[in-house]
């Protein structure tokens, strides 16, 4: 494992010794008044004393603590931007955005091996500018997963799903079913894997321990696949839906069935009028799910056995 530390590098807050030393025009302002939010300043990229302080800081993270991640989180508003030196806000804040763009590129320079996740409150500034340059985007803030499944589902419509940190929260004393559909939401993207694993019974950390392993199978060539969406782009409030990353002749598929029928008919256009193989790959059993394939239409029915939320992951190959 690799040891990370959580930050939020450009805001500095109001009663920090910085606050004071940092000289005016290193903080967002408007009419020559800082911008406060939440009892922080924003830091002005632009000044290159903002930008030495963030230098030193994960400089000496890497250099003397060994860190070899950093969640880059950002949970404040700037407004309109910074007039400072008589421009428009929106210019300011353009260049403001234009110098933190050029700060990460001179981290990556000098620590190359630093992984670097793009957070921003629920992936409020999940956009390509951050990620050409970091390596993650946690995908949402969202800690209910059952509702989790539709952002883990639709976020490759946006975003490479090899970028894709999608929460999994398994949790001692859950379901089994329920402790699956938590894993089953990061399978198919960048596992953000959380909860107490101190808490939990063997048979509990051994289901992880078992997802884990099937991850790193699915990151091995991840960069190469390209997602579909066999029942369509996902609803917010629909009771099954469904994420596959394909590649060739062979495909993951996750399958979430949250409410309404025991059955869905996912379309899979590559398999057409062809014979397939399906199997289980998450969890390796079955326990219940079944499927039946039309070669004609192009359809796997998958059935679910419980009426309680359930996922499973499938591995299709056509034959």
């Amino acid at each position: 494992m690799v040891p990370g530390l959580w930050l939020e590098p450009e805001v500095i807050g109001v009663r920090s010794p910085l606050a004071a030393t940092l000289a005016d025009e290193a903080f967002i302002q408007r009419a020559g008044v800082r911008i406060t939010e939440h009892g922080r300043h924003l830091l002005d990229l632009r000044h290159p004393e903002a930008r030495a302080h963030l230098d030193a800081v994960v400089d000496r993270l890497v250099n003397e603590y060994d860190i070899g991640f950093i969640k880059m989180d950002e949970n404040t508003m700037t407004g309109p931007g910074s007039d400072l030196y008589g421009l428009a806000p929106g210019h300011g804040l353009l260049e403001h955005a234009r110098a933190l763009l050029t700060w990460i590129d001179g981290v990556q320079k000098r620590h190359p091996e630093l992984l670097i996740e793009a957070c921003a409150s629920g992936a409020m500034r999940m956009d390509y500018a951050m990620l050409s340059r970091l390596h993650m985007q946690s995908t949402s803030d969202q800690q209910n997963p059952i509702r989790y499944a539709t952002i883990a589902a639709a976020a490759p419509a946006s975003i490479l799903p090899e970028q894709a940190g999608n929460w999994g929260y398994p949790q001692a004393g859950m379901s089994d079913e329920m402790r699956t559909f938590c894993l089953v939401n990061g399978m198919l993207g960048r596992m953000y894997l959380s909860g107490y694993l101190n808490r939990m019974a063997p048979h509990e950390v051994a289901a992880v321990r078992e997802a884990v392993t099937a991850h790193r199978t699915v990151l091995g060539d991840i960069r190469d696949r390209l997602p579909f969406w066999p029942l369509g782009l996902p609803a917010w409030d629909a009771g099954w839906t469904s994420l596959g990353l394909y590649s060739g002749d062979h495909a993951y598929v996750s399958v979430w069935r949250r409410a309404g029928d025991a059955a869905a008919a996912l379309h899979l256009p590559w398999a057409a009028h062809r014979d397939i193989e399906v199997t289980p790959f998450f969890p390796a059993d079955a326990n219940g799910w079944s499927w039946g394939w039309d070669a004609q239409s192009a359809m796997l029915t998958v059935s679910a056995p419980t009426l309680e939320p359930s996922a499973r992951v499938l591995e299709v190959r056509t034959l």
